[in-house]
């Protein structure tokens, strides 16, 4: 029997009352040493450790169970992380139904992946899965294709995106393997990432499927925040959001032969509820931890999700919240109170977490409003909101509506054996814990300095429509068009952003993730390395912007215009006064200064937008950037930008706006010194060139 020809089998052949273990597969020790781990095996090494058929179990069936924590990746002896990674199947069974899904090192979610600044990390990525790889050629461009070729992103990770780094453009092709080497500079901030794949017109069905993980750079010995922040208890929370009618839509177009998530390779099993558009944690349906009455936790959450935002509070308000960090970057004014916990798909959170009340307590879901385009029957036409009740009553649901997903997480407060800690100190960022590519850039002589761009911004826009050639809207992507990019069928559902070329923002011009004849991935602005630079992010209510390699700063939050009347004329640049962030909890999560590399705005106005800046630090190449929501990106809502000059350059006037910040190669408790201007991310010292306009604009 075939390996595919045996999946049904399997499903049918599972133990029932198997249980989920810490880790779903204990993945084969390929190495007896750190030296023999340094040297590569042959494909057919690798490929030895992958599952060949024999596919683990991961029973995630039952609600209210005690959270698993992942496996933890550490350094070996020699200082450098090295992992290997297999991309395989397993059999999973869900709260609702049962199937096979992809996931590394046969479990949900991947191991946590840990590392620390200035260390090197190899990874290698071996693709266990087979032939065939579904949809796939010219017509499948921007569409859902090729499930079983996947690669790796490092999210939030400011690295190199060129190989053997963060190339999310690298494929690795069933049965073959791929070495990522990736280099963290010493001034790396300390913080929380994570890792997926990036494989385009497939991230969505590889991603939502649970083939994700936590990527933490842990604090160095050196950094100054107080042994009980270090020291809190930690627990990982990666907050996965499962949608069976995304999950159909994707594997039918794709062509997927490992399951329809209908009837191949797929149950139906209503065991914990009859929902199917759901949140897990760590894979878990509604699971629970238990915590000391007054003991401070480090919560370190997540949201992988390909569409929907996710906000919880502690029901009785008896456990309190204090952001520490978003998006791996601390805060200025950490910790930072908050009544609400906000995560749009990719966001994550470290914050530290207490509970004052012995007994249990419910993390709620609440209906902060989280505007997304095409959640409705218009992208999903057999769609049908599910109406009946869970079998935990009152406790599951869709958690778009609170009403019916009102908790997603149980805390069991239990008595302490010692005295409660004293309340937080302020943890400031101060000059000498800052990276210099984190300076701040929310300032008079920062404005000055964008003032001389040309633009002195740019407008990022994202869109998505059926193509309809009568309109002239859509001239530049039908037949005939006079700008290079690819027609585009008549009818074809497209996702883009909008152009020209270092411009954007213009509704004439949808520009949608291009590949030119010779191969290039088109460009959709360029920026000197070594500079700062501005966006504007409008609709941002609609979309979450996620960028690659520099982390940006907001520096400002604009609501809806207003006319001299005082009415929304709905332009841009929009008003500053008009503050689109209607709910405390919303402004106090959401701060100009604060810092991300993936952001939306929880508001009911439809043209607010926030103005962001970022420096193009050290990594020349290119930088993607695209929407968030992960089924938008392979449909096409991703461009790049090109970082061009000499690879190592920093923007010289940082260590004027703060002397003490850390240069790359200057690590932190260092006392002084100049760091490394160059070289630290490519060995080579290679410029990036400006390639052609035939292979950059668009």
């Amino acid at each position: 029997m075939t390996c595919l020809g045996a999946l049904t089998a399997l499903l049918a052949a599972a133990a029932t009352a198997a249980v989920r273990p810490d880790a779903a597969r204990e993945v084969p020790d390929l190495f007896s040493d750190d030296v023999a781990k340094s040297q590569k095996l042959s494909t057919e090494e690798y490929l030895a450790g992958c599952t060949n058929g024999n596919y683990p179990t991961i029973d995630d069936s039952a609600g209210e169970e005690q959270l698993h924590q992942p496996p933890q990746v550490t350094a070996d002896r020699d200082g450098v992380v090295r992992h290997v990674i297999y991309y395989d199947l397993a059999y999973w069974k869900g709260p609702s139904f049962d199937t096979i899904v992809r996931v590394y090192n046969g479990q949900i979610p991947g191991p946590t992946i840990r590392v620390k600044p200035g260390q090197t990390m190899e990874i290698s990525l071996v693709n266990c899965l087979e032939d065939p790889v579904g949809h796939d050629g010219p017509a499948a461009h921007n569409m859902y294709k090729t499930p079983n070729v996947t690669n790796l992103h490092l999210h939030g990770m400011h690295i190199s995106g060129m190989a053997p780094g963060d190339d999310i453009l690298a494929k690795t092709p069933p049965r073959s393997v791929y070495h990522y080497t990736y280099v963290i500079d010493e001034n790396h901030m300390p913080g929380m990432a994570w890792y997926h794949p990036h494989h385009h017109g497939a991230t969505a069905l590889q991603t939502s499927q649970g083939a994700a993980g936590m990527l933490l750079v842990d604090y160095p010995d050196e950094y100054p925040h107080p042994a009980r922040i270090k020291d809190m208890p930690e627990i990982q929370l990666m907050i996965m959001h499962l949608d069976l009618e995304i999950l159909r839509d994707t594997a039918a177009t794709a062509q997927d032969r490992v399951t329809n998530w209908v009837d191949h390779n797929f149950v139906i099993t209503n065991s914990s509820t009859t929902l199917t558009d759901f949140l897990l944690i760590n894979g878990q349906f509604l699971p629970k931890i238990t915590m000391e009455v007054g003991k401070w936790y480090r919560w370190k959450t997540m949201l992988s999700s390909v569409q929907m935002s996710a906000a919880f509070e502690s029901q009785s308000k008896d456990c309190e919240f204090h952001l520490l960090a978003k998006d791996g970057i601390f805060l200025q004014d950490a910790p930072r109170e908050v009544p609400v916990v906000l995560h749009s798909p990719g966001n994550r959170a470290d914050l530290a977490v207490r509970c004052n009340k012995v007994g249990q307590e419910r993390m709620n879901v609440t209906n902060i409003p989280m505007q997304f385009v095409f959640d409705s029957d218009n992208q999903f036409p057999e769609r049908g909101r599910q109406k009946t009740d869970p079998y935990i009553p009152d406790l599951v649901g869709n958690f778009t509506d609170p009403a019916l997903q009102p908790v997603i997480l149980l805390v069991d407060v239990v008595a302490a054996d010692v005295a409660a800690p004293p309340p937080l100190e302020p943890l400031p960022l101060t000059p000498s814990m800052t990276p210099c590519y984190l300076v701040d850039l929310n300032n008079a002589e920062v404005d000055a300095e964008i003032a001389k761009n040309v633009p002195e911004y740019f407008q990022n826009r994202y869109n998505c429509n059926n193509v309809d050639c009568s309109k002239p809207d859509y001239a530049d992507i039908c037949p005939g068009n006079d700008v290079g990019i690819r027609p585009y069928p008549e009818g074809q559902n497209v996702c883009y952003m909008y152009g020209p070329y270092g411009v954007g923002g213009d509704v004439m011009k949808p520009r949608p993730f291009e590949v030119n004849a010779e191969g290039y991935v088109v460009y959709i602005n360029d920026y000197q390395i070594g500079t700062v630079n501005e966006i504007e992010l409008q609709q941002a209510r609609s979309h979450p912007y996620h960028q690659h390699v520099n982390p940006y700063q907001i520096v400002d939050i604009r609501g809806n215009a207003l006319d001299e009347n005082g009415d929304q004329d709905f332009t841009y640049p929009g008003d500053p006064n008009n503050n689109p962030l209607e709910e405390e909890s919303v402004r106090i999560w959401y701060q100009k200064g604060d810092w991300h590399d993936t952001l939306q705005m929880p508001t009911t106005q439809t043209s607010a937008s926030f103005r962001i800046r970022f420096q193009t630090d050290q990594f020349a190449g290119h930088m993607i950037q695209h929407c968030h929501i992960l089924f938008h990106e392979d449909k096409g809502m991703m461009s790049q930008y090109e970082i061009f000059g000499a690879e190592g350059t920093v923007w010289p006037k940082a260590r004027e706006m703060n002397p003490q910040c850390l240069l790359s190669g200057q690590g932190f408790g260092s006392k002084g010194g100049k760091g490394k201007k160059g070289g630290k991310g490519n060995k080579s010292g290679k410029t990036s060139e400006r390639k052609k306009s035939g292979s950059k604009k668009k």
